[in-house]
Order: structure tokens, then sequence, then C-alpha cells
């Protein structure tokens, strides 16, 4: 039984003084500081198991982003319709997720003379390096990105809110001159695809007024000149 100078231990009973924060007989804590050791040990169970969880989440995360690009690129997209306003497209997904995109960018080359494009026998062909008038980057857009589940087709229209110069250096090339849409592809978990890139039919290009082309193209301030002048060599 302890006096009014000392108190007894609350884990072996030992009488201690009064004022001891700690026995001086095993070591424990009077006060608040001796339940740690406890809620550590019960602790360390739940601790250990979100790490492992948290280990296996980031293995599951890093193989999606290593593997599934890899798998997606099976996509196919047809040109149905185009003009200087819009353009319609026939997207079909044929890959393991979900595909997001934007409207495409289409590189046109436009020709001089339409009436050089066509052979004798009335079918057509692209332009030649030196056939080419002007190059143009059209960006075709929506009101919100397209998303596509995996094994889906759309038909998909976007509009043409700006024209941008290409400025394509093609006159050393000894090939005709191509023109072609791209479109941007990114998977569910924010991967990007790999670019999917659709030619066009030489047909397309006689839906392009050379004039009306030209005026609608966003020259920069130091390219004003190039634009007149190819506007006067139009109207010649």
């Amino acid at each position: 039984m302890s006096d009014q100078q000392n108190k007894n231990c609350v884990e072996c009973s030992s009488e201690i003084p009064i004022s001891a924060v700690k026995c001086t007989n095993c070591s424990s804590y009077q006060d608040w500081r001796r339940h740690l050791g406890t809620f550590s040990s019960t602790l360390a169970l739940p601790i250990a198991i979100l790490a492992v969880v948290g280990a296996f989440w980031d293995q599951i995360a890093h193989v999606k982003s290593t593997f599934f690009p890899t798998l997606l690129p099976d996509t196919s997209v047809l040109v149905t319709d185009i003009s200087l306003n819009s353009v319609s497209l026939l997207v079909t997904n044929r890959g393991s997720s979900t595909l997001v995109f934007d409207g495409p960018r289409c590189m046109l080359a436009l020709p001089r003379e339409i009436t050089n494009l066509f052979e004798d026998n009335g079918t057509m062909r692209w332009p030649n390096p030196g056939e080419v008038f002007e190059t143009v980057y059209v960006y075709f857009t929506g009101d919100l990105p397209t998303i596509l589940a995996s094994e889906k087709q759309a038909s998909l229209t976007y509009f043409a809110p700006s024209l941008q110069p290409a400025n394509i250096a093609i006159d050393e090339r000894n090939e005709p001159v191509r023109s072609f849409c791209t479109l941007l592809f990114s998977d569910e978990f924010g991967n990007e695809v790999p670019p999917k890139a659709v030619l066009l039919a030489p047909p397309d290009l006689l839906l392009f007024d050379l004039k009306t082309t030209i005026e609608r193209i966003s020259y920069a301030p130091d390219q004003l000149d190039r634009r007149n002048s190819l506007l006067s060599e139009i109207a010649e």
C-alpha cells in the first residue's frame, strides 16, 4: 500500500515516487505514453496491407500504360465527304480500349489548274510538285472531343474554323504530292496512341475553289505579301 509520497506503477505495481513519469523497475511510462506501444502494434498490420495494395496498383497502372497502347492501333478511318467547310468521317475502333480524339487536320496540295490533273482516259491523278499552287492545313473541330468505345463504329462530321498555310517544301520532290487527313488519338487512360493518317482521293481537290481557299487562309502578317501575290496570280 502506497503512502502519500508514493504510488504504484500502472504496469508492474511496484512502488514508485508519486511524481515519477516512468517506472524505475519496468521502465513503463505512467501517463498516456504507455499506450503508444499497443497503438503502434495495432497499426502495423493495416499499414503493411496498404503498402502491399499500393504497390500492386502501381504495378497494374504500369502494365496498362506499357502494354495497352500496343493493342490499340487497329483503327480505320474513311473520309466520306470533305469541303472547305466540313468533313465527314467513318471511324471504326477495333482496338481493345476506348479512344478519344478531336477533329482531323487535313493537308491539301492545291493544284494550279484542275484540268491538268485529268489523264487522257478521264481518270484523275495527284498534282506533280510544279503543278501545286499552295499547300494548306485545314483544322476541322467539333464542340467536344469524340469518345468511341472498343468494337464500335461512328459516322462523324466536323467543321473547319481555321485554315493555316502548310509551308511544305515540295519543289525538289520527284513524285506527286498527295493530300491527306490525320487524326490524333489517346486511350481511356490518357496514353497517346499513334496518329492515324488517311489518304484523300484526287477528286476531293475538285471541292476546293482556289480563290476562296486562299482568301480564307490565316496568313501571318509577314506572309500577307505572299497572299496578295497568290490572289493576283489567280485573277490573271
